[in-house]
């Protein structure tokens, strides 16, 4: 583990953007392969009648490409272990199939839907269908991932490795790049390596490296992707060095487990902070959250880690005190049963972070409140601590650049990034406006149970405001009015989606996981 000196920060200044970025592309992408069979209603309008409009002039030209100097380093995966299962969700979810007819729907294929919405016939190819249903019934009928990558070379664009080569892939990937292959870049070596000595011939000139990888580029109705193969994978993004950071990435310590769907963390990657609340949760290694899929359903599992300091997770259940502090809407929040030193201070914690504190712990329950905002708004973030006795010592940790609002309520402290929000809380106190007790019986139940560590996602409430905020950053230039019948339609399509709880319990070196959705 890295250095876990506590660092002297703010709510504000902690980026918390790549966590929401990965649960939305999460989602997005999920919801693209539930949705591949069902782009019907606008077809014959999206579709290439000519096919030189969908296939721009064939060029083959390979370009070397620049390595990034850093090694790849994952951060984030999410495997998804069993498509059949989540095929079956699709084919049987209500929702969804209500959601694809609709401005939602049409909305959220518009983007790509030129490139997925293209028809093999009408691109001269082998096969018949769209270009979406060619790639979910030849590439993913068996496990594959998504992977972001760490560093200064990071895109914040995912890979999806298939690392099973079945012959349907490859024949596939061939298929593919016989029709839409538009160009290449080629690499000499992978991100982190030296790369080759320059060899001359007998006539003193450079002798060119011999090509590692090559990453073709597939350039459909003016959209690209990127795919590479090497002997034991396949990889396909939107970024040529996403495809060469996913051929050279090592995975071989990340195993997958048994649920469809799985997103891993790798905690000690995500920089200073992330480690130290590592550190200070006792975590070791990848932390994982897991979800079942039985006939039209997805359902939280929980989440799973090992532990490297068992003693600094306590177990219990979350007071009404606390839960009454976080507003019903709230689309995340984080749930911690942390046990410290029974004073805070920079000696204290150091100590403790190192093993070597021989101070009796105390537990405190902590909140991290936090409603994602996208690229509008400002950052929305509240920690809730149980102990009001740390006060002084919370306002010398996060004695950031950007002032944190400070107030009582329910007995618990709360510090906020925003005036906004804090107020929200003390409402939510006061029985003003709902809190989390408020929720659907099941919710609160599964919410008030022992728990070490859980994660609270109000998913609903989540897309709904990222799409609002989306729209409203667009009408910046325009006077912003009432939403739009179409916006206000799809946010309440989106509200009905499930609360989903992930919980984990402290057992012997383990956190057990524990789930439940509304």
């Amino acid at each position: 583990m890295a250095n876990t000196d506590p660092p002297k920060s703010n709510l504000k200044q902690r980026n918390p953007g790549v966590i929401i970025a990965v649960v939305v592309t999460v989602v997005l992408a999920f919801g693209l392969f539930l949705l591949r069979d069902h782009f019907t209603s606008s077809r014959d309008k999206i579709t290439p009648k000519d096919p030189q409009t969908a296939l721009p002039k064939r060029d083959l030209a390979a370009k070397p490409m620049t390595v990034p100097t850093d090694p790849a380093l994952v951060t984030v995966i999410v495997d998804v272990n069993d498509p059949a299962a989540l095929k079956q969700v699709a084919d049987t979810n209500a929702w969804l199939k209500q959601a694809v007819e609709s401005p939602l729907g049409r909305g959220f294929a518009a983007s790509w839907s030129a490139f997925f919405q293209s028809k093999g016939e009408d691109l001269q190819a082998s096969f018949r269908g769209t270009v979406l249903q060619f790639f979910f019934d030849r590439f993913f009928t068996e496990p594959f991932s998504l992977v972001w990558f760490g560093g200064d070379a990071a895109t914040g664009t995912p890979a999806v490795i298939l690392d099973k080569l079945s012959s349907g892939a490859v024949s596939a990937l061939d298929a593919m790049s016989g029709i839409a292959a538009r160009g290449s870049f080629t690499a000499t070596h992978c991100p982190g390596q030296d790369p080759p000595l320059v060899q001359k011939d007998k006539e003193g000139k450079d002798i060119p490296a011999p090509v590692k990888h090559t990453i073709t580029r597939w350039l459909v109705a003016e959209h690209a992707i990127f795919v590479g193969k090497s002997d034991d994978r396949i990889v396909l993004s939107a970024k040529p060095t996403a495809v060469l950071q996913g051929l050279c990435a090592k995975v071989a310590d990340h195993k997958r487990g048994k649920a469809a769907l799985e997103l891993t963390l790798v905690a000690e990657r995500f920089g200073r902070e992330a480690q130290a609340l590592a550190a200070l949760l006792g975590l070791e290694g990848e932390v994982r959250f897991s979800v079942a899929a039985a006939q039209s359903t997805l359902t939280p599992l929980g989440v799973s880690a090992s532990l490297a300091a068992p003693d600094r997770l306590a177990t219990q259940a979350p007071t009404d005190e606390l839960l009454k502090v976080i507003p019903e809407d709230t689309p995340v929040a984080a749930l911690l049963q942390v046990a410290l030193p029974p004073k805070l201070d920079e000696a204290s914690i150091a100590a403790h972070l190192k093993g070597g504190s021989k101070d009796k712990l105390v537990p405190r329950q902590v909140a991290l409140v936090w409603n994602p905002r996208g690229m509008s708004g400002p950052t929305e973030i509240a920690l809730v601590w149980s102990r009001a006795e740390d006060e002084a010592a919370l306002k010398t940790i996060f004695n950031g650049r950007n002032q944190l609002v400070t107030k009582k309520a329910c007995g618990q402290l709360v510090l906020a990034s925003a005036q906004a929000l804090a107020e929200r809380m003390e409402r939510s106190c006061k029985g003003n406006t709902p809190s989390r007790l408020n929720a659907a019986a099941t919710v609160v139940a599964q919410a008030k149970a022992a728990q070490s560590v859980a994660l609270q996602v109000h998913v609903g409430q989540l897309l709904s405001g990222l799409m609002i905020d989306a729209y409203r950053a667009e009408q910046t230039q325009k006077k912003i009015g009432p939403l739009p019948k179409e916006i206000e339609q799809a946010k309440q399509q989106l509200d009905a989606l499930p609360f989903f709880g992930f919980r984990g319990r402290v057992e012997g070196k383990v956190l057990v996981a524990e789930g439940f959705r509304s």
